[in-house]
């Protein structure tokens, strides 16, 4: 008898946010549907992971509903804080986390919350029959901090679109083009960039910073603030989230990305800009320096503008630099997986489940 390959892939939100995470959930969804599953998809309260009562009640009625023995893959923004509704649930369901990065880890959180999400996530990842992380950094981290078993843990990378090889560094817009791409949120570090090239302005330069502003309407707000104070507004555009074809579009017409990240579970757009051929320079603990090879960045120390000005103007000043850079990069990128091969790793590992 062939066993029928269904799922439900929880999220939290609108799949349309323009986030890496809600990029890999979104591409692996069609590929699996590619691959002959049949996907449901369950939204759950755009609260998560900083939910009231009444979303914890709605995912609480949407798990109940879920048919006995489906295979559930369930975005970390919401697993990590449900560790009640994955209690009830884990012998009736077959119950897969998505872990793009531990939640705790997030900049910005105070210390009491911080430790409600550690022990919140730790919990519910032992009810799991797999964990999925977006690097091998991140498959450690939850290894070694929330006590997960190696046997329970993959690692599937997001994948790539193949591009035709990029331009050359020389064939770029001059004076250089710096583009960032990220969410506009603490842990992405734009305010530690701006600062950065607020000690810059003897040299030629354009900063496009392109990311969701309304993940953290506050820090987006002092981000502008801090441009204004620098009289950096002829020089640093902000464009909030654009749609794919327009961001390929930044990709190509950028000389250098530049991503001051505090932390990255994987760092999709670090992987756009070696996929681009984009020099790159970067800071950041978790999986960046996975990610990013260091023939094709300058890295920095994380939250420090001075480091990062040290970087950004090397690159800038120093040609062959950025040409070996972008070299690097270019290497990089086209060793990169592609969708269709994350999307059937994905897809083996869950068959094991059936």
């Amino acid at each position: 008898m062939i066993k029928s390959r269904r799922l439900s892939f929880v999220y939290p939100g609108s799949l349309d946010r323009p986030t890496g995470g809600y990029r890999y959930d979104r591409r692996m969804m069609n590929e699996l549907e590619r691959l002959g599953w049949a996907v449901s998809r369950v939204a759950l309260s755009d609260e998560f992971p900083l939910c009231g009562g009444l979303a914890r009640l709605d995912a609480e009625a949407r798990f109940r509903a879920l048919p006995d023995q489906e295979i559930v893959v369930c975005d970390g923004l919401a697993f990590g804080v449900i560790p009640e509704i994955a209690r009830e649930h884990q012998q009736r369901l077959k119950l897969v986390a998505l872990v793009h990065h531990p939640l705790y880890l997030e900049d910005g959180l105070s210390s009491d919350v911080a430790e409600a999400f550690f022990q919140r996530e730790k919990e519910a990842l032992q009810y799991t029959r797999r964990v999925i992380t977006t690097s091998s950094a991140t498959l450690a981290q939850v290894r070694d901090t929330f006590d997960v078993p190696t046997s329970a843990l993959r690692a599937i990378l997001p994948g790539t679109n193949p591009l035709p090889r990029p331009d050359p560094p020389d064939l770029r817009s001059e004076p250089p083009s710096l583009l960032c791409v990220g969410s506009l949120i603490p842990r992405k570090g734009q305010d530690v960039l701006v600062e950065a090239l607020s000690g810059l302005t003897d040299l030629d330069w354009h900063l496009d910073l392109v990311g969701d502003t309304r993940c953290d309407e506050a820090f987006a707000q002092r981000l502008q603030d801090l441009i204004a104070e620098h009289h950096l507004e002829q020089r640093v555009t902000v464009h909030g989230s654009v749609a794919d074809h327009e961001l390929s579009r930044f990709y190509d017409r950028a000389s250098i990305f530049a991503l001051a990240s505090h932390y990255e579970g994987y760092g999709m757009a670090f992987a756009e800009a070696l996929l681009s051929g984009l020099p790159i320079v970067a800071s950041g603990r978790g999986a960046v320096r996975n990610t990013v090879p260091a023939a094709a960045a300058l890295f920095c120390s994380e939250g420090q503008a001075a480091s990062f000005r040290q970087a950004l103007k090397l690159m800038l000043v120093d040609t062959r630099l950025r040409a070996e850079k972008a070299q690097g990069a270019a290497a990089a990128g086209s060793a990169l997986p592609t969708w269709s091969e994350q999307g059937a790793l994905l897809s083996n590992t869950l068959e094991a489940l059936l």
